[in-house]
């Protein structure tokens, strides 16, 4: 507890809290709670308890003080050592580097996606602002901040218009043939004008095709940005696409390596998308 030997004058100890020797209590002041080392736990309630239902209200950076500390600050930096090992923390400041006991540990950012066996939990600078256990995919459906994700790769018109290889498109994506837009189409969908319709034929779209074939072709469990991710993979490739991918094949041998999916990068301009998607299947960056 780095106790001083000159009778403990200085207060300030583990994680650079004030160690409140008050009525023997020994508890570490956080500022909203007081922690107690010798236990591991707090002794009240998280205030932000409501929104982490699946963590005890009690425990200590979400149980995992191995890897996680909690002083306030702004960036999280990583350690790891030559076996692999990984040590992470959060810290104030956003140097590229810090040394903590001759460890020099590197700044990843703002964000930090913690990767457990049962799933994972994504961190906004110290917040928890995800909790994603895996699932079967049968129980999946696309969130909303994937659905923003696809919109936000595909673009929505209400005017028929040519995609990136040239065929008839309208809406988020919606193939009308695969050829250029023609007059007739122009009439033909002259009727669709309202983004509550284009939001509509998505959503048929979705469930009807793309979400059905990946529940179908996906054979393990995946957490909800990995599913969002294949789905906008999927809405880009076509249902073949995926079905003949290699990276289909190897996430069901359980390899989750969504970099498999920029063997899919044609036309070129496609290449930006891609590597999103990719970023969202392995960081759950939205």
């Amino acid at each position: 507890m780095g106790e001083s030997t000159a009778g403990g004058v200085q207060p300030y100890k583990y994680n650079g809290k004030e160690f409140d020797r008050m009525h023997g209590l020994d508890l570490f002041d956080y500022g909203a709670r007081h922690y107690d080392a010798a236990i591991g736990r707090w002794h009240t309630v998280d205030p932000l308890a409501e929104k982490y239902y699946s963590i005890s209200h009690y425990v200590y950076v979400a149980n995992n003080p191995v890897r996680f500390i909690d002083p306030d600050g702004r960036d999280w930096f990583e350690f790891q050592n030559e076996n692999g090992s990984k040590a992470v923390l959060w810290q104030e400041g956003n140097a590229k580097t810090i040394t903590i006991n001759e460890q020099v540990y590197n700044n990843i950012g703002t964000t930090y996606l913690a990767q457990y066996n049962w799933g994972a939990i994504s961190f906004n600078q110290n917040e928890m602002d995800g909790f994603y256990p895996y699932t079967p995919v049968s129980d999946l459906i696309i969130s909303d901040k994937g659905l923003n994700f696809l919109i936000d790769r595909e673009g929505l018109k209400l005017n028929p218009y040519n995609d990136s290889k040239g065929f008839a498109t309208v809406g988020v994506g919606h193939l009308i043939g695969k050829r250029a837009v023609t007059e007739q189409d122009k009439k033909d969908w002259a009727w669709f004008d309202t983004k509550q319709e284009a939001m509509s034929l998505l959503q048929t779209d979705l469930s009807g095709t793309y979400e059905n074939a990946v529940q179908s072709l996906v054979g393990v469990s995946l957490m909800q940005f990995q599913y969002d991710a294949i789905v906008s993979f999927t809405f880009n490739v076509g249902v073949g696409g995926l079905k003949q991918s290699n990276f289909l094949k190897e996430l069901n041998k359980g390899n989750y390596n969504g970099s498999l999916m920029l063997n899919y990068r044609r036309p070129p301009e496609i290449l930006g998308r891609r590597k999103k998607e990719v970023n969202l299947f392995n960081n759950a960056k939205y």
